[in-house]
């Protein structure tokens, strides 16, 4: 019975080295993979979402429509694919190889296993990472909105969101149609979204515990109702006049990312019978 014992535990203890033997094989292969290799070097470079690239509207929306997401989709591609995809020039071609450059990466770069596992996980917390360290100040943002929309678009948003005029009385003052204008402003809010979407949730969450206060009677909680009074006095001749870029930029930024300060808090907060609490 002792001598069958002691064999079967010479038979584990020669499995257990055998196992251990072959792992120690499996991962000097992994070590010595130049394709993981590659992708553990360049990993947080390739999921970079496009979005956080700060691209011209005409080239981000020319690779969305190639279903690019990220570096790595983009890598692949090749130059002369890229300038057969519609609206895609030149221009935009400059526009992706300074940007591979600076990243020390090229077109026509095959990576035989991509997406890698998890990608959505090690996206979202890249993110996150992003948003966190982006350096966002209110001058800045005002400066690059400018720059970003034309003449009319600009125009369009300062009467609406800066002199608080109705669709209507733009439309006067520039002899278009009500829906002219609303076109106008809808381009211009796309427009943000599309090249400083990271920027924007960056400014509104260096200033989330601002806004929650603005509206909170306790710091804790915030009601339906004190909403709907804050808006209604910040309507009034006296009140624009106090209102800072701050709170105008906080105004455009939640209609863009959450439609209204109620779908704000209800992304942000748990919900209540009378509204939100932290």
């Amino acid at each position: 019975m002792d001598e069958d014992k002691n064999l079967e535990l010479e038979q584990l203890r020669k499995e257990n080295k055998f196992l251990k033997k072959e792992l120690e094989l499996y991962k000097n292969a992994k070590k010595n993979d130049p394709i993981e290799d590659y992708l553990n070097e360049n990993l947080e470079v390739l999921i970079k979402p496009i979005e956080s690239l700060n691209l011209s509207v005409r080239t981000f929306n020319c690779l969305q429509n190639e279903n690019v997401k990220n570096i790595g989709d983009l890598i692949q591609l090749s130059e002369q694919y890229l300038l057969k995809s519609q609206n895609f020039g030149v221009k935009s071609l400059n526009e992706l190889r300074e940007i591979l450059s600076y990243y020390k990466l090229d077109f026509n770069t095959h990576i035989e296993i991509w997406p890698p596992d998890n990608l959505k996980d090690k996206i979202k917390i890249f993110k996150e990472k992003e948003i966190e360290e982006l350096q966002v100040d209110t001058d800045s943002l005002m400066g690059e909105i400018k720059e970003l929309l034309n003449e009319k678009e600009y125009l369009v948003l300062s009467e609406r969101f800066w002199k608080n005029k109705t669709l209507n009385e733009i439309g006067l003052a520039l002899s278009v149609t009500r829906e002219r204008i609303r076109q106008f402003e809808f381009q211009a809010l796309r427009k943000i979204k599309i090249v400083k979407k990271n920027y924007l949730l960056s400014f509104l969450k260096k200033n989330e515990e601002k806004i929650f206060n603005k509206y909170s009677e306790d710091k804790n909680t915030v009601r339906q109702r004190t909403i709907q009074k804050i808006n209604s006095r910040e309507k009034l001749p006296r009140m624009l006049e106090l209102r800072t870029d701050d709170d105008i930029l906080t105004k455009i930024f939640i209609k863009i990312l959450y439609d209204n300060i109620y779908g704000y808090f209800n992304k942000k907060y748990t919900i209540t019978d009378y509204g939100w609490k932290k």
